[in-house]
């Protein structure tokens, strides 16, 4: 008997970049540049030619630029495993928990309807994020340490408030099946607005020019959740909350004192993304200090707008080209005062570059 799931609700619960990984092998490139090979099978896609963008409906979409293939999670699901529609749909709605449809009633189509809540970090990712927190201040995972305070310049009582730890690699820390294991690396918790632990990445220290620098969970071990919050060390936070590209970033905040938003890639800054970052902010203004690159730029336009929308105060803070908050720090080699939150994007700092986003 077929089970009826709404479509939608399948595919917004749904992280098409984590399930592209599991199909096709970690994506080449990170954001809107990540690529991944073809999930058809008897397509030979050498050179990775699939991109993931959101459709005019709100739902994620893959293309394939080579043959020309494409489609949602669930054409990717058929084409990689041979499924029919209903055996993928029901596949996709297991994962991501989504409840089967009443017996008799219809199955809405409507855009925009609210997802499901992700479901949990499943407890073997947590064991490895633990882990990997412990580690970091032990001898296996001194490598992993000096390569964040050294060379990224990163405070080391930010990185214990927020729990980072260090990856050593497989031959030191087991980990279960779906967790990454390309190497060691220093593993970033991905936290909500609460600190609770919800997802991971693992930034590795020496990757393979033909792979991607971070690695994540498989879907069926966490959903990505595309953000995360950090914080600083101690004290009271200052009132405006960093919003930037990426948690070396995020932690360059926190060591000025700021609470910090990490959005994991600028192709993941959707309006659904953006509304849950306004909806935690409440009353408090935003500082936008992504990075300063195109993608960069676009993706603070879309956050301008959509936090304004919202109505949160949003500051401005433009890098110089080629640039992101960790590597201008390090190059000023000071941590910056981001200043107080002003109502136009004006950059709080004395010589600072000229506004990237101009006032609407």
């Amino acid at each position: 008997m077929f089970r009826r799931f709404d479509r939608d609700d399948v595919l917004a619960s749904t992280d098409l970049a984590a399930l592209l990984d599991e199909l096709c092998g970690p994506a080449r490139g990170q954001g809107r540049g990540a690529r991944w090979h073809c999930p058809v099978a008897d397509h030979d896609d050498a050179n990775p030619s699939v991109t993931v963008a959101v459709g005019k409906r709100g739902i994620e979409r893959w293309k394939c630029w080579s043959m020309g293939h494409g489609g949602t999670a669930i054409d990717a699901l058929r084409e990689a495993r041979g499924l029919d529609f209903k055996e993928a749909i029901e596949e996709l709605a297991r994962r991501a928990g989504v409840r089967e449809a009443e017996p008799g009633a219809p199955v809405r189509r409507a855009a925009g309807r609210p997802a499901v809540a992700p479901r949990p970090l499943d407890p073997r990712a947590v064991e490895y994020v633990l882990a990997a927190e412990r580690l970091l201040w032990e001898p296996a995972g001194r490598p992993v340490l000096e390569y964040l305070v050294d060379t990224r310049g990163l405070d080391p009582d930010v990185l214990r408030a927020n729990r980072v730890g260090a990856d050593p690699g497989t031959r030191t820390l087991r980990r279960a099946a779906g967790l990454p294991k390309a190497g060691p690396g220093a593993v970033f918790p991905v936290l909500d607005a609460d600190g609770d632990i919800v997802y991971f990445q693992t930034r590795y220290l020496n990757p393979r020019s033909d792979r991607p620098k971070y690695g994540n969970p498989t879907s069926e071990l966490g959903a990505n959740p595309r953000h995360g919050w950090t914080r600083p060390a101690a004290g009271e936070p200052q009132a405006a909350v960093v919003v930037c590209e990426g948690f070396p970033d995020a932690y360059v905040a926190n060591s000025a004192g700021y609470d910090a938003v990490a959005v994991l890639g600028t192709g993941n800054v959707t309006p659904v993304v953006v509304a849950k970052i306004a909806r935690r902010l409440g009353h408090r203004p935003a500082m936008l200090a992504l990075d300063g690159d195109e993608a960069g730029r676009v993706a603070t336009e879309h956050l301008w707008t959509g936090l304004r929308r919202c109505g949160i105060m949003v500051v401005g803070f433009p890098l110089p080209s080629g640039t992101d908050l960790n590597s201008w720090v390090q190059s000023a080699q000071q941590v910056p005062d981001l200043g107080p939150p002003r109502p136009v994007p004006t950059p709080g700092l004395v010589g600072a570059p000229a506004p990237a986003v101009p006032a609407p």
